[in-house]
């Protein structure tokens, strides 16, 4: 079966066709549905299959319905996300309603296969390809990072035992969210579990990982980019870095602050007194 991957950079992730499935679609930029149908290219899309319910995996997902006319698919613990997680991360999801409710373990056009992998949301799913024994993998296994996961009782277990299932599947391939894809699965599946093994032991860690990522995101979503002081006031507006104040011992704005302090001190964004400057790879959000 072909699979053909568009590679994108943050406020979007990666999505692919597999066949006649678009998995995930990008979000977060204001021309995103043009980028999608420049990549398709007129080919067929029966069924738009998300990942999980994140604005940058969903948040074409109404407007590229109403362009291509496909149903989009989403697992049912993630349909309390759209709108929980889109509150909590401060994300513009355009609301959608979802045609296919998916369950562990249902078959997609072509025999792509649903597997239940529950980590950063409830809902989280890969989509395992037997035939190229390829596994899509959202947000869950990377070649070069480990997703952020919420301060939520029990997610830690939960992602460990979502990555032991994936390589269970004994896939070649991966073909993540986010980066390269994962030609070496083993060495991603011991080094992801490792991480997330470290988190358990050390909660803090694990805080300064995500707060670091959603900060990063949120702000590509900003254009023009605010400056430092304007950048605090945002973040320390969003629910989910809070919550992960509150797992550090930090106020809402103290967090803000530092989480800003190492993204500067790291390269990932420039402060020369103006609107801040955003190094990492980006989409411009306009």
């Amino acid at each position: 079966m072909p699979i053909d991957v568009l590679a994108r950079a943050s406020p979007a992730a990666n999505l692919a066709l597999v066949g006649t499935v678009l998995v995930d679609t990008g979000g977060g930029v204001s021309d995103n549905a043009d980028r999608v149908e420049r990549f398709l290219a007129g080919r067929p899309v029966e069924l738009i299959a998300l990942t999980h319910g994140h604005l940058d995996h969903a948040g074409g997902a109404a407007e590229l319905r109403d362009r291509l006319g496909a149903p989009i698919a989403l697992h049912r613990a993630d349909l309390a996300t759209l709108a929980r997680d889109a509150a909590r991360l401060h994300q513009p999801l355009t609301p959608f309603t979802v045609d296919r409710v998916l369950e562990d373990g249902d078959t997609l056009p072509g025999g792509i296969e649903v597997v239940g992998v529950p980590s950063q949301t409830p809902g989280h799913v890969a989509y395992w390809v037997p035939a190229e024994r390829t596994v899509l993998t959202g947000d869950l296994l990377q070649r070069d990072d480990v997703a952020w996961l919420p301060p939520d009782d029990g997610v830690i277990d939960a992602a460990i035992a979502a990555i032991g299932r994936l390589a269970a599947l004994r896939p070649v391939r991966g073909i993540p969210g986010h980066g390269p894809d994962v030609t070496d699965v083993p060495r991603a599946v011991a080094a992801t579990i490792a991480r997330y093994e470290q988190w358990r032991e050390h909660p803090d860690r694990q805080a300064w990982h995500a707060a670091r990522r959603i900060a990063a995101g949120r702000l590509s979503l900003e254009d023009p980019r605010p400056d430092l002081a304007g950048a605090t006031e945002l973040l320390a507006a969003v629910p989910m870095l809070a919550d992960f104040g509150a797992v550090l011992g930090l106020g809402a704005g103290a967090l803000a602050a530092e989480v800003l302090r190492q993204l500067v001190g790291s390269g990932a964004l420039g402060d020369d007194g103006g609107p801040l400057v955003t190094r990492f790879p980006h989409e411009p959000a306009a």
